[in-house]
């Protein structure tokens, strides 16, 4: 049984991430979000693994 993929990021989110350490104040709140959005996506994965 396989899980169901996300759908794909809409922006290169390791781009804003980076952005977001050396310039906090740059993202906006869409970009904020998404990159919560897939921290806890990605730790509730986990959590259901392990």
């Amino acid at each position: 049984m396989g899980t169901t993929p996300e759908k794909p990021p809409t922006k290169d989110l390791a781009a804003i991430a980076a952005r977001g350490l050396s310039h906090p104040a740059s993202l906006t709140h869409e970009e904020i979000k998404e990159l919560c959005g897939r921290v806890l996506s990605e730790e509730r994965r986990r959590a259901k693994a392990g």
